[in-house]
């Protein structure tokens, strides 16, 4: 009989998955707390962000099978917030000193 895989890291068990949801999740915040702050316009370094996500993914590979068959979904999510940082970072920031067009002020023909 094979054991069913563990739950997605809930409440980080000690265990090598419990460790990686706790990194996964502390980047999650980190990364969705930086993407909030792009988008607002202020300038964000991700210096480090590489390499954190390096030593997860290593994490991941060393699990047992059940166990990274049970991380997937929380990887997964990882994955979406680096993408929504990445899309927040290439978007060009508000700025503050463009004046905003009056849509219910007409032109004067001259």
């Amino acid at each position: 009989m094979t054991p069913s895989p563990p739950p997605a890291w809930p409440g980080y068990p000690d265990d090598a998955l419990g460790v990686l949801g706790a990194m996964a999740d502390d980047l999650q915040q980190a990364m969705a707390a930086a993407a909030r702050l792009a988008r607002a316009g202020h300038v964000v370094d991700v210096t480090g962000l590489d390499s954190a996500i390096g030593l997860l993914c290593a994490k991941a590979l060393d699990l047992p099978a059940p166990a990274g068959v049970a991380a997937r979904d929380g990887l997964r999510a990882l994955a979406h917030s680096v993408d929504a940082l990445d899309a927040a970072l290439r978007t060009d920031p508000p700025d503050p000193h463009r004046q905003k067009a009056d849509p219910c002020q007409h032109s004067k023909p001259s």
